[in-house]
């Protein structure tokens, strides 16, 4: 009789489940390192960088291992869910780390509706792939042997502690590479507050060089009657040549005034347009200045030049929608405001999911000057175009110089696209024999990033040279009788007052820049900041620039004379100079959001708030169109006709708007149908349709009320499949 030894008990799924979810949690945290690494070697980074780097992330996944293997012992489907849920998290992650170089945090969490995943490509599809293989290790909950993930979380800390040692700690902590996506959702404290003297920021550059508050030759005889802002989108000063921009690089070189050390306090397009028209400094938290300060009582630009008798009109090729623009721009004083939805023949244009053509954008804006009743009147007219944005699109006659072989190509292409429509803009006043009664400003919202720095792209992330620095020109031939530049260091916020100095008027009270023009000119620090993936804080001088990363406590500090290229960290060679312009950064970060909510507010809501009142109706922030926008939400009745009132808008309103929910498209709801008349109707007055359906880029329409209406009757025809939608107005 043979015998033979008895086999081992089977593993239940209870006993298998806490290996099995530190095993789903072990694979999303590779994926998320894996994703990490190749944004480390698409950035140009070493092999040796990449390895120590990335290894040095795993040591905190190890000890992550290790919480849940103890976990279970007692709670194994706690520790599987907890595990599960760690993995698709790192899983999630590959997204944020192939797009914005880091994981997810509590302050990236404000900017995530703006992030459109019909056109991420690559990095979504290699997030879904990661999604599915964590889901599929812990739907099978395989038996596995908790001693093989104790080994391998042993050798996790272990590697870790390898890269720890072979990689500089500082450099990967600001690299980010040691956050593991569960922990990098729990925010560190922010630092304390300093002291209440310390709390105003205008601070002085201590011992400038000379060449930074040289004075610049104005004449000013005679102030321009026009002015004309073109707020050029993600133009970074390293690209403003005579072969990308030939046209800005001619016209500097006559009647201008260049500042070399132009400094966007923020990466971020709408803090630009804060800054530029309120001359403030952004607000240093994740939230956009448009829905936490839209009524803000600042005496923007717009309104202090209509208050002086000028024309005022702002024409966008993006969107307004876009992080609800709209919100802070309608009561600026703003006789026209026009963007890609609303511009007139927009169907005739190329357009797409981002805006519309530019060139369109700018015969728009020179109708709207020929169109004004008094043509003597002073005029001050913003673009603000939609190109070079990312993905660096064109329209298909555009010509691309650069050709297509990568994304500067593309870019550059862009950039030069967006010259010819500054061109076309100076040619259209030209034309017009105003060119020399005309003060044209040239400047970047912010610039853009290639990877000059690991994992840097697009713009947002970090506070790098290429991410702030941006072009400002000032061109006109009566003010500026030779081609000047200047070293003076300036930001968005010094704008305002610069044009109001020229124009011979004061600035507000609240202006936190100053003229750049004025002989009582002092340079100053520049505060810096961005909350993309993490909030980081900091000044820059034309010598020094300091940044604070909050998650990490980390500082980088370069010395932009020896260092232009911002390769070498001197925050521990230099502990003065960092602790010096740290606390200053500190300053601002604290003391800003106070400033700037101590502001008054205006005294009414805002318009479309009012209309939707005294309609008796609600708004709500809906997303359509993959952009989030507040409007009225209607559901279309099955069977009758649905009508909304709107009696009193003052000032009336200009243009209207309807679109499909972007769920009720998804489901294919199909279209959606109003009609919109004037009340009471006058005489030989008709309704006016507008049709919308379920395709993307047929889901929202904006038409123009001609002459504007100060009270309408909307009336929603019925959908035999309750298509869902929201309207908006427009004074």
């Amino acid at each position: 009789m043979s015998s033979s030894a008895p086999a081992d008990p089977p593993t239940t799924g209870r006993q298998a489940a806490a290996p099995a979810g530190a095993l789903a949690a072990l694979v999303g945290s590779v994926f998320f390192k894996l994703a990490t690494a190749a944004g480390l070697a698409a950035g140009g980074a070493s092999l040796l960088a990449v390895c120590s780097r990335s290894a040095g992330g795993f040591a905190v996944d190890g000890l992550l291992l290790f919480a849940l293997l103890i976990v279970g012992v007692w709670l194994p489907r706690m520790a599987f869910a907890a595990g599960t849920l760690m993995g698709i998290l790192g899983a999630v992650d590959v997204f944020f780390a192939l797009r914005l170089g880091a994981p997810l945090t509590p302050s990236q969490l404000a900017w995530t509706s703006s992030v459109s995943l019909t056109q991420a490509g690559w990095p979504a599809i290699a997030t879904v792939v990661a999604v599915a293989f964590v889901l599929l290790i812990a739907a099978r909950r395989r038996p596995a042997e908790p001693h093989l993930i104790g080994t391998i979380a042993v050798l996790l800390v272990l590697v870790g502690a390898l890269g720890w040692l072979i990689d500089d700690d500082e450099q990967r902590r600001n690299m980010g590479l040691d956050a593991s996506p569960t922990l990098s959702l729990v925010q560190r404290p922010s630092s304390p507050p300093p002291p209440a003297e310390t709390i105003a920021f205008d601070a002085h550059i201590a011992d400038p060089d000379p060449a930074w508050s040289a004075a610049v030759d104005v004449a000013v005889t005679r102030a321009p009657n026009h002015v004309v802002v073109f707020l050029s989108e993600s133009t970074a000063t390293r690209f403003v040549d005579a072969q990308t921009m030939p046209q800005l690089t001619a016209l500097k070189s006559e009647h201008s005034l260049t500042f070399s050390e132009h400094t966007a306090q923020s990466p971020i397009s709408i803090k630009a347009i804060f800054s530029l028209l309120c001359g403030l400094h952004p607000d240093p938290t994740p939230a956009l200045e448009t829905t936490s300060l839209p009524r803000i009582g600042c005496d923007s630009l717009p309104e202090v030049l209509t208050a002086k008798g000028f024309d005022a009109a702002l024409f966008h090729g993006g969107y307004f929608a876009f992080t609800d623009k709209l919100a802070f721009l309608s009561e600026r004083g703003f006789q026209r405001l026009v963007d890609g939805e609303s511009l007139p023949q927009r169907e005739e244009q190329w357009h797409n999911g981002w805006g519309v053509d530019d060139r369109a954008v700018v015969d728009a804006a020179l109708s709207w000057f020929d169109a004004r009743p008094d043509p003597a009147a002073p005029s001050f007219l913003v673009v603000v175009p939609l190109i070079p944005h990312h993905e660096y699109f064109l329209p298909p006659d555009a010509p691309r110089p650069f050709g297509d072989r990568n994304l500067m190509d593309r870019y550059k292409n862009g950039l030069h696209f967006a010259d010819d429509v500054f061109g076309q803009l100076v040619s259209g006043y030209r034309a017009r024999g105003v060119f020399d009664d005309t003060l044209f400003v040239f400047v970047g919202d912010h610039g853009e990033a290639f990877d000059e720095h690991p994992r840097n792209r697009l713009h947002g992330s970090f506070l790098y040279e290429e991410n702030v620095r941006a072009p400002l020109v000032l061109i006109s031939t009566r003010l500026f009788p030779s081609a000047q530049t200047s070293a003076r260091p300036s930001s968005h916020a010094d704008i305002l007052p610069t044009i109001l100095d020229l124009l011979g008027l004061p600035p507000p009270f609240h202006s936190q820049g100053q003229s750049l023009v004025s002989s009582s000119y002092v340079p100053r620090l520049v505060p810096l900041f961005t909350a993309v993936p993490t909030l980081k804080v900091g000044v820059r001088t034309p010598h020094f620039k300091l940044v604070h990363d909050e998650h990490s406590a980390s500082d980088e500090l370069y010395d932009l004379l020896a260092d232009p290229h911002e390769l070498q960290n001197l925050a521990l060679q230099r502990p003065d100079v960092a602790t010096q312009l740290r606390t200053q950064a500190l300053s601002f970060l604290a003391d800003q959001p106070r400033r700037l909510r101590a502001l008054p507010l205006k005294e009414e809501a805002p318009w479309l708030k009012r209309a939707a009142d005294d309609a008796g109706l609600e708004l709500s922030d809906e997303r359509v169109f993959n952009m989030v926008r507040r409007c009225v939400p209607l559901t279309t009745s099955t069977t009758t006709d649905t009508v909304l009132h709107f009696p009193h808008l003052n000032p009336p309103a200009r243009s209207v708007g309807v679109g499909v929910l972007d769920q009720s498209r998804a489901a294919h709801h199909g279209p959606i149908t109003i009609d919109i008349a004037e009340t009471p109707a006058q005489p030989e007055s008709e309704s006016t349709t507008i049709a919308v359906d379920d395709d993307f880029m047929s889901s929202s329409r904006v038409i123009e009320l001609d002459p504007p209406c100060s009270s309408l009757s909307v009336r929603v025809h019925p959908s035999p499949t309750g298509a869902a939608g929201c309207l908006w107005l427009a004074p």
